[in-house]
């Protein structure tokens, strides 16, 4: 049975940590696991087109809130056009399951966790059957009736299977696309997970609701460190990563289990790694311990710069000097830091948000990512923000006002690269670019396409896909202007066959400057394979694909 996880990203990312557990439960099951990661922005039609063409025996979609618009209106064309059995999961799906129950393409709902779930769907749909369990919501003939089932117990992550990262497509093509999310610049560093869950419980977060759902509150479930630091090892001799980027909601904290890291971990594994801390957790000691570990940097949600703001609303309840200890500690004992920051948060004012770019300008962190405040479903805040218990403290003159909110984005956006560059450790800083216009969805060709192709990968001027051929246009020493085509073997006229693809050009004439790009070129795709390409050079919804 193919099964095909389909999940959505902003600014466009191969890699996504559901889509790896669950697929390691696939291949576990004796199934073949095969992913689609699509861009947000993504048009439902293409979308459905692109799952249609991996010929799916069942889909199953992982949407957070942001993704549900969507999810909505790609469900119903994903069930006509490849026939298969839709499943929807994620946090969204699990606290609003009925915004996806009103969809006729929607044939099970996953609620909480879904390792186990999905493994006994996986056995039922071999019998020929689907029915409602913990932890799943299935259709029945008059539609999704009564009341959504309970979770699955949450699993010890010690006995699931690991991460199958190869569901996701070529493992080493996702490394140089870059599929880290911390520290200033895209590296080699492959995602990993030693624990799940987190201890606090943040206002606006997601986890204390996740973790509500399984009525036993927040629980230790952490992955032994000798199994860590094996799973570790296996990936390292396997793909070659720089290091690892620990995606725990929370990194451990238990000291014990640190101590034995910092033995283990340089003698087993010995390569770099990230984590993610509450600064409450952070203190000087846990930081000693992960550096001599060998973390390299240590992420620290910072939010909002208004102390009060930050306690009674977020329920965050650290202070400014609490937040500056746990930075300077880190850049003395060599550690690098990362930070967060939220913008719009119900009741903001425009004199709070000087707050925040002050205080991060006294945190002063090697780097730092800010997003739009989004009220998650489950969460305390945005219960209160339902119930009109979280408004403005000022009148409405002095609330956050548009204009304001995409001023502050820009101050951010200076800040971080003026902070990165500033940096006393030697890091590579890419100019700021729009989400577009890095991912390479606007025709833009992406960086990492064109270090792919060089030397003459800088003359390539656009990129954008036809269908499942990329053609590139490429500027010429004489100014003119060529087109390429990279694309399937299908049998259509080529330069040259390279392995699954064909390299072509446009036109009658073939000087010795393009001769000579399109000689390189054969030499550098030797192996490559489609996925590998839409790795490289994510693909926009301008194109209609075929009916």
């Amino acid at each position: 049975m193919r099964v095909l996880f389909v999940a959505f990203s902003k600014p466009w990312t191969p890699f996504n940590s559901s889509v790896a557990a669950l697929a390691g439960v696939v291949r576990a099951a004796g199934h073949e696991p095969v992913a689609l990661a699509l861009p947000l922005d993504v048009g439902p039609t293409q979308g459905a087109w692109f799952a249609a063409t991996l010929r799916p025996d069942l889909v199953c979609v992982t949407a957070m809130t942001r993704d549900a618009p969507v999810a909505r209106a790609l469900l119903p064309l994903l069930r006509a056009r490849t026939g298969a059995p839709v499943v929807v999961g994620g946090y969204h799906a699990t606290f609003s399951p009925r915004d996806f129950a009103v969809l006729d393409g929607v044939d099970a709902i996953g609620i909480g966790e879904g390792e186990r779930a999905l493994r006994a769907l996986l056995d039922d749909l071999v019998r020929g059957t689907m029915r409602t369990r913990p932890g799943l919501w299935v259709r029945g003939p008059r539609g999704f009736e009564g009341e959504p089932p309970p979770p699955d117990p949450e699993p010890d992550i010690a006995a699931l299977p690991p991460w199958d990262y190869e569901a996701l497509g070529d493992v080493r093509a996702m490394l140089d696309h870059g599929i880290n999310t911390l520290g200033p610049v895209q590296d080699r560093y492959l995602p990993l997970r030693a624990s799940r869950g987190c201890p606090y419980g943040c206002a606006y977060c997601s986890a204390p609701s996740w973790n509500g759902l399984h009525r036993n509150g927040w629980r230790r479930n952490v992955l032994p460190v000798e199994q860590l630091c094996d799973e570790a090892a296996r990936l390292r001799d396997r793909w070659h990563p720089d290091g690892f980027e620990m995606w725990d909601e929370h990194f451990p904290i238990d000291e014990r289990w640190l101590r034995e890291l910092a033995t283990r971990w340089p003698e087993r594994v010995g390569l770099p790694f990230r984590i993610e801390w509450h600064p409450a957790a952070a203190s000087r000691e846990r930081l000693r311990l992960v550096r001599e570990a060998g973390c390299e940097l240590v992420h620290v949600g910072v939010e909002v710069g208004d102390p009060e703001l930050r306690r009674r609303t977020l329920l965050r309840r650290q202070s400014d000097e609490l937040l500056e200890r746990v930075f300077a500690d880190a850049r003395a004992l060599g550690l690098a830091t990362s930070a967060s920051v939220m913008v719009g948060v119900p009741g903001e004012r425009a004199d709070q948000v000087e707050r925040t770019v002050a205080l991060l300008e006294r945190l002063r962190p090697d780097s730092f990512m800010w997003s739009n405040y989004t009220p998650l479903p489950g969460t305390a805040l945005a219960r209160a923000r339902a119930d009109g218990a979280v408004g403005p403290d000022a009148p409405p003159e002095h609330e956050l006002k548009p204009e304001e909110r995409s001023r502050l984005h820009g101050r951010l956006a200076e800040l971080s690269t003026r902070l990165a560059g500033a940096s006393p450790r030697p890091r590579r800083i890419d100019a700021p670019k729009t989400a577009a216009s890095a991912s390479g969805l606007d025709g833009t060709p992406s960086e990492t396409l064109r270090r792919a192709l060089e030397p003459a990968g800088r003359r390539i001027e656009t990129a954008r896909w036809e269908g499942r051929t990329l053609l590139l246009e490429i500027a010429l020493s004489d100014g003119s202007m060529r087109r390429v085509r990279l694309g399937p073997a299908d049998g259509s006229p080529a330069y040259r066959v390279c392995g699954p693809l064909r390299l072509a050009y446009d036109g009658e004439r073939l000087d010795d400057e393009l001769r000579a790009i399109l000689d390189a070129w054969s030499r550098a795709i030797e192996g490559w394979t489609l996925e590998r390409l839409r790795v490289l050079q994510p693909g926009d919804d301008r194109w209609v694909p075929p009916s």
